[in-house]
């Protein structure tokens, strides 16, 4: 599965995942946010709006719309169309 860090965004109640964020990146107009997820602590970087005021070290709920998913064959690495 793929997906673009700025397909995701903040959940305000019920997200799909509970993110750990590690740092924050602000570049003005957007914000890079950089964490994980998971019991795996797998790493994943989201791009907000810089207008979203985001602190480090805390969890936060994320949610990406399923139109966004990007799926993959794992045996030939060709994108499945849906």
């Amino acid at each position: 599965m793929g997906l673009r860090p700025e397909h995701l965004t903040v959940a305000e109640k019920n997200g799909y995942i509970t993110y750990r964020i590690d740092m924050v990146e602000e570049l003005g107009a957007d914000s890079l946010v950089h964490g994980y997820f998971g019991p795996e602590n797998t790493i994943l970087t989201i791009r907000v709006p810089g207008t979203i005021k985001i602190e480090a070290d805390i969890n936060i709920q994320i949610a990406c719309e399923p139109r966004n998913l990007h799926l993959f064959d794992p045996e030939s690495g060709k994108r499945i169309e849906v």
